[in-house]
């Protein structure tokens, strides 16, 4: 997961470039908002409410959703469409500048100051927000997938691409050119047109109108690896989904089978539409409209700010051990993941390895013998935008054995070293830096504690090995503590 992924802070709010224009009985913001690499994201936003996120198809752009966009603000939730990176009115994308269109997705719900939305992507949308699913799913209220679903078969951008891949691109993008962009595009729609249903010639005039306007930047370029694909299929695999998940597909193209990714989604439905196919939304808008909004209606954001207090996902929880001169040591770190159905924790023990589990687990591993608790704190990067990708990261190592070693590259993980391996700059550079292991008192010997639990596992006190230790990283100048009480949220 050292990869390079990076979205603008959300505090690039002031940043943002807006005109308003008022046709419409409900407010219509439109405008641009900056992103990475010099690049901006073209944006429209009407209504109040709860709001939805749309995610456009390849070839296409915001124009897909003008069935949605009114009837949806209309029912009482804020709307946003916008343009993804090489397509639309949003910036062309660059072969030499990695992002993924998720990185967009977040860029513009960071602007916009939407900490969760009601996500809904159709075809390649649909890719885009079944990623959210695996990656960010603190992100989403909903997540609707139409005609399409998480694409594990592609690489991710783990794996950048290798000259056998290069030289087959550069075939491909020559066989493109003698062809002609002409004879691709209208051809690319009469596929989509192909499964239309008996009403779809009204979807031709603005199907073709998008796709002509298209640059086809895509085809005749080397594409980024613009989706996780891989990458988020691995994630998702270790980290079951809770996010309420409506699959549609349009009955024309229905492949009679639920989309793989439903074996890791503890709440999902699968709905067929009649008389449609891939571009349901535009083929058939009523039926699509009537059963999205109504999906989205009977799930209500549950996850107020006021039901886990100050705890956000990326927070970190130390745990501490009294000494003998009334201080005290920290002992552990472990990462909060928090999420609508309730607080968890991805952490390496002894007991577990790397593992992800409730809050709870943690609170009973680290109990001592007269049933007290530990003492805990929490601390949080002042910027923790990325608290996604670092999570995410974490999830990856679950099943790995506890580093009783204290050694780094051999395969297992202790708990700071976890930390520092998921916590990575946008150049992968580690947040929290390699020191060295110091296990000594304040008086400067080793104190029992430790000597007992090394002898237990039968090998010297790592004294002066490099490495870095929980305390390490709680006196990080980049961390600031979290005013709660963590053992409030203990359920015995």
């Amino acid at each position: 997961m050292n990869h390079p992924f990076s979205r603008i802070s959300f505090f690039l709010l002031s940043a943002l470039f807006l005109f308003v224009s008022c046709h419409d009985a409900s407010t219509l913001k439109k405008g641009f908002i900056p992103s990475r690499g010099d690049g901006q994201l073209y944006y429209e936003e009407k209504g109040s409410g709860e709001p939805v996120v749309f995610l456009h198809g390849h070839s296409l752009d915001t124009r897909m959703w003008d069935k949605q966009f009114n009837a949806f603000a209309r029912a009482g939730l804020r709307v946003v469409r916008f343009d993804f990176r090489g397509y639309g009115r949003s910036s062309e994308q660059s072969e030499t500048f990695q992002q993924t269109h998720l990185d967009d997705v977040l860029t513009v719900m960071d602007s916009l100051r939407i900490g969760r939305a009601h996500i809904v992507g159709l075809s390649m949308g649909a890719f885009v927000a079944a990623e959210m699913i695996a990656m960010c799913p603190e992100r989403l209220i909903t997540c609707t997938l139409a005609s399409g679903s998480l694409h594990g078969s592609l690489p991710g951008p783990s794996e950048p691409m290798d000259s056998v891949e290069s030289a087959q691109r550069d075939k491909e993008i020559a066989e493109l050119q003698a062809k002609g962009i002409d004879a691709m595009k209208a051809e690319w729609l009469e596929a989509l047109m192909k499964t239309g249903g008996t009403e779809s010639r009204k979807m031709r005039k603005p199907l073709k109108r998008m796709i002509d306007d298209w640059s086809a930047w895509q085809p005749l370029h080397k594409e980024p690896r613009v989706l996780y694909g891989r990458d988020a299929q691995r994630v998702l695999e270790k980290r079951r989904s809770v996010v309420p998940t409506l699959f549609l597909s349009g009955e024309n193209e229905h492949r009679e089978k639920v989309p793989s990714m439903s074996r890791w989604l503890d709440d999902y439905r699968y709905v067929i539409l009649p008389n449609c196919g891939h571009m349901l939304n535009m083929d058939q808008p009523k039926a699509f409209n009537d059963t999205v909004l109504d999906f989205i209606l009977s799930h209500p954001d549950t996850l107020s700010p006021s039901r886990f207090g100050t705890l956000q996902t990326g927070d970190l929880v130390f745990v501490t051990r009294p000494r003998n001169d009334n201080g005290a040591d920290t002992i552990h770190v472990a990462t909060l993941d928090v999420q609508a159905d309730g607080i968890y924790v991805v952490d390496a023990t002894l007991k577990h390895g790397v593992d992800r589990h409730p809050l709870d687990t943690l609170f009973s591993d680290f109990t001592r013998h007269n049933g007290s608790i530990c003492d805990m704190y929490v601390m949080r990067l002042r910027d923790n935008s990325d608290a996604f990708r670092w999570i995410a990261s974490a999830v990856t190592f679950t099943g790995e054995p506890y580093d009783i070693a204290f050694q780094y590259d051999n395969g297992m993980h202790y708990c700071s070293e976890l930390v520092q391996d998921c916590y990575l700059t946008d150049e992968g550079t580690p947040l929290f830096p390699t020191t060295t292991m110091d296990f000594r008192d304040a008086d400067g010997t080793v104190s029992d504690y430790w000597q007992r639990l090394f002898t237990q596992m039968q090998m010297p006190v790592p004294q002066g090995v490099p490495g870095i230790s929980p305390a390490d990283i709680s006196r990080s100048e980049q961390l600031v503590p979290v005013p709660v009480d963590i053992l409030t949220f203990h359920h015995p």
